[in-house]
């Protein structure tokens, strides 16, 4: 299966639209940088995120999670009916290389399609853009996409998450994912009012588990202090050549030491509830009173 799709939004009120439905600053997109949002329910929940590329100055393409970009279609299709632009599905090839090159700037695209760099020498590959040749030698390696998200402090939702976590819960305000600046959007009130009050002590954190399954989205993570629920997990992904899975789990920022995740029998891990290893992200959590 795909690791992600794509939806256009495309005519003269792109922007207007856009700028009204999504947590993001659109206008921070350009030709060769692009931008993480979320869109939330009127309760800021997120229902959908993605990372925006523009594309041209009334066309914009959501990267959306495969599983998700259908619905993200709908739930947009119902705010778009008085507005002048088009939302379509866009079908085009999709690859994640690693290549010892490096290019000048961290998006690049043409009529073609798109190269974004990523760390550790990954690129994203959507379409075929002229500039790929640049980058050989190549090596493929699609079967990284979601480790790299979850090593970037990079949080999605999927159908097990949506409508579960509000946008500051996966570190949104801290990947420069969310406005406070551009003006109103859905949901925009709540998620405005639960930072500026600093109510949030609750964030994504990096962590690694033993399993040699990989638990799904949503899975429960309890404490092991009191064996109570304390959060869920919003992604995981494997470690090559290893017994070992990456998470980022949404939890209290005082209870990432003593975090373990609930295994059911249709996992097929150990019957014990798995303690985590507390892992580093590319950014810092602040302490609440700094937010």
């Amino acid at each position: 299966m795909a690791h992600s799709g794509l939806l256009q939004i495309q005519g003269p009120d792109a922007i207007k639209f856009l700028q009204g439905q999504v947590t993001c600053d659109v206008t921070h997109a350009s030709a060769h940088t692009g931008v993480y949002g979320a869109h939330c329910t009127p309760k800021g929940r997120i229902l959908f995120s993605f990372f925006l590329y523009q594309r041209a100055a009334d066309c914009f393409w959501l990267q959306i999670p495969a599983l998700m970009v259908e619905q993200a279609l709908k739930d947009l299709k119902k705010y778009s009916v008085f507005s002048k632009l088009t939302l379509s599905l866009i079908d085009l090839p999709m690859q994640l290389i690693q290549s010892s090159m490096h290019l000048d700037k961290p998006i690049i695209q043409d009529e073609h399609g798109i190269i974004r760099q990523r760390s550790n020498g990954y690129y994203e590959i959507i379409g075929q853009p002229a500039v790929l040749e640049q980058l050989n030698p190549f090596s493929l390696v699609n079967d990284d996409w979601n480790l790299i998200d979850i090593q970037e402090g990079i949080g999605h939702i999927f159908p097990e998450t949506r409508e579960l976590f509000t946008p500051e819960e996966i570190n949104y305000t801290l990947i420069n994912a969310v406005s406070f600046r551009k003006g109103c959007y859905t949901g925009q009130e709540i998620v405005a009012r639960m930072h500026y009050k600093g109510k949030h002590k609750r964030h994504a954190h990096r962590v690694m588990v033993e399993s040699a399954e990989i638990p799904l989205p949503g899975t429960v993570i309890l404490s092991t202090q009191s064996d109570q629920k304390i959060g869920e997990l919003i992604s995981a992904a494997a470690i090559k050549n290893s017994a070992k899975v990456e998470c980022l789990i949404s939890i209290p920022d005082d209870a990432q030491n003593h975090a373990k995740l609930l295994t059911t029998d249709s996992t097929n891990l150990p019957a014990n509830q798995q303690k985590m290893q507390v892992l580093s992200l590319p950014y810092a959590i602040p302490l609440a009173e700094d937010e």
